[in-house]
């Protein structure tokens, strides 16, 4: 699939996915809970954003998304202390590999 698809196609594709997850995370974030853990848009990654909600506990979002969506967003890694609440305010979603639009657009929708 990847030598049919082509490298600059698959690194195009990852970076189209991290700029809808980018978008949706704009909106997000004017609702003051949900945010991008790095602001600057250039040092992200194209492979997996890290989101952070400050304060908040996502383990119900990330439940429910689970039990309800069939979407499993990745826990947050190397968060700790009270403003992460040990790691429970920071969620992780990919947008790398065998993945499209129709996908990453359904998990927004999903966390919507």
């Amino acid at each position: 699939m990847m030598i049919d698809e082509g490298r600059d196609n698959i690194f195009r594709r990852h970076e189209v996915l991290a700029g809808s997850v980018w978008a949706a995370l704009e909106e997000w974030e004017k609702k003051k809970v949900i945010r991008p853990n790095i602001k600057n848009k250039s040092e992200r990654s194209n492979a997996v954003t890290t989101i952070r909600a400050d304060g908040y506990d996502l383990t119900s979002l990330r439940q429910w998304l689970r039990d309800n969506a069939g979407v499993e967003l990745g826990i947050g890694i190397g968060f700790s202390g009270s403003k992460f609440l040990d790691g429970k305010a920071v969620c992780r979603i990919a947008h790398m590999g065998h993945l499209n639009p129709v996908m990453i657009l359904g998990v927004l929708g999903a966390i919507e």
